[in-house]
């Protein structure tokens, strides 16, 4: 399979991680094979856990997909990367894209939100919008995660019918 492949390549290796956290406490649960192995479950499961926590507007967004990873036998590394979807560039548009899911859902005016340097008024800014960006936020969440778990889980099956069939191809 060329995708399994190109992501075998492209994630960190079990050894790569293990050897930086060699004297910590947390290695012992990094020897779980289901955490770097890539399958259909664990990476349908690590794809969805990923963009699941990317939508969430928290700090720790990987510490809380690591976390999520183990305790549902996901590839820990595919999860983790996943997260990345939100980052500097993309989570402006993305966190506005879910406020105003959310005030359309509460039925609340969409306010003109800015941030300045003093804390304060971004304070005040954070309390005025957070619930309507909180359930956008969940909302987005929950759809992305369940539609790139079915994604893949279909996608994976295509193409494991696809190689038999070339196969049967070449044997006949």
């Amino acid at each position: 399979m060329k995708i399994k492949k190109i992501l075998a390549k492209a994630l960190p290796n079990r050894t790569e991680i293990q050897a930086k956290l060699k004297d910590s406490n947390i290695n012992k649960l990094l020897h779980h094979h289901y955490l770097w192995h890539l399958n259909k479950h664990t990476t349908s499961k690590a794809i969805a856990i990923g963009l699941f926590c990317a939508m969430l507007p928290i700090p720790g967004q990987m510490l809380v997909a690591a976390l999520i990873a183990i305790w549902l036998h996901a590839n820990l590394a595919l999860a983790i990367t996943c997260v990345w979807i939100t980052n500097p560039i993309t989570m402006p548009a993305i966190f506005f894209f879910a406020y105003q899911i959310g005030s359309k859902i509460l039925e609340s005016k969409v306010k003109n939100i800015q941030f300045g340097s003093d804390p304060s008024t971004m304070l005040s800014q954070i309390a005025n919008i957070w619930q309507p960006l909180l359930l956008g936020s969940m909302i987005m969440a929950i759809v992305l995660s369940l539609s790139s778990y079915l994604l893949v889980r279909i996608t994976w099956r295509f193409m494991v019918l696809s190689n038999r069939q070339q196969r049967k191809k070449k044997n006949n």
